[in-house]
């Protein structure tokens, strides 16, 4: 009988810790790759910054995944289908995603010298400004960022506010997101869906709840990609990511029983 493989959902930072640690074991594991991860490899700033560690990532995520089991609709799309199977997305075509793995896979297959006669760096500078202003998800972080500035309300008040009307605002903005996405708002909504993004909905809620209530904390370019990335892991799959940040908030949300770690290495050792 063939033993049944542990399904984990990878964030990006999952590939330059393979990159680094290419002996891992991984024993019964599938590791899958989303449509995040590749948004977040093309567009990274690290094509200029640091090529090799750069290109590596991309090389550990052609190795360690199988194109027919990594994720390519984008999140939205996603958690929609998980609504309505039958949905038909005439807007965004899965064969953007399909171009973003070639060039994932394209990268990866780069000498380490690359740069040094190929590239112009300007140009390629101007190519990622470019997509990261055609990224809703860099534009929604923006958005983010400026209204935690201007935000004026006590911080006893944005706590009350935030804890008490969470459930309603989540599933009114999810919703929403879902409308504009599809110009419909005729979904079924049902305790599966709900289920099904638990862990979404729980890191949703701590970190929103950290943004309305810690004036300290800082919203990073990423961070609706990491966000939304958690969209894919349903019931019945882990969660790898290696930024400590983004531990934190799942042992704050009481979400650490999703988290994935290799064979022999305790993910939460010296962090806490």
């Amino acid at each position: 009988m063939a033993i049944k493989k542990i399904k984990v959902i990878c964030d990006t930072s999952v590939w330059y810790y393979l990159a680094d640690n290419p002996d891992v074991v991984l024993n019964d594991v599938e590791l899958i790759a989303t449509h995040n991860n590749f948004i977040e490899l093309v567009y990274s700033r690290k094509i200029i910054n640091n090529f090799v560690k750069y290109r590596n990532a991309c090389a550990a995520l052609i190795k360690y995944t199988k194109p027919s089991k990594n994720i390519l609709k984008n999140p939205i799309l996603y958690a929609i289908h998980l609504i309505d199977p039958n949905f038909v997305d005439t807007k965004n075509s899965v064969g953007y995603s399909n171009s973003l793995y070639e060039e994932v896979l394209r990268i990866s297959k780069l000498p380490d010298n690359y740069f040094n006669y190929q590239i112009n760096k300007v140009e390629i500078q101007s190519i990622i400004d470019k997509r990261n202003n055609e990224n809703n998800f860099c534009n929604d972080n923006n958005f983010l960022a400026d209204m935690k500035r201007k935000s004026s309300i006590s911080k006893e008040e944005r706590v009350h506010y935030a804890r008490n009307n969470y459930e309603k605002l989540f599933r009114e903005l999810l919703l929403k997101y879902f409308e504009l996405y599809s110009n419909s708002s005729a979904f079924n909504y049902n305790d599966f869906f709900w289920n099904e993004i638990n862990l979404f909905s729980k890191i949703h809620q701590t970190y929103y709840l950290k943004l309305e209530t810690d004036k300290s904390i800082k919203i990073k370019n990423n961070d609706l990609i990491d966000l939304f990335n958690l969209l894919y892991v349903g019931q019945e799959s882990y969660y790898w990511i290696e930024e400590r940040r983004w531990v934190n908030i799942f042992r704050e949300a009481k979400m650490s029983k999703y988290l994935f770690s290799p064979v022999g290495r305790n993910l939460f050792t010296n962090l806490f």
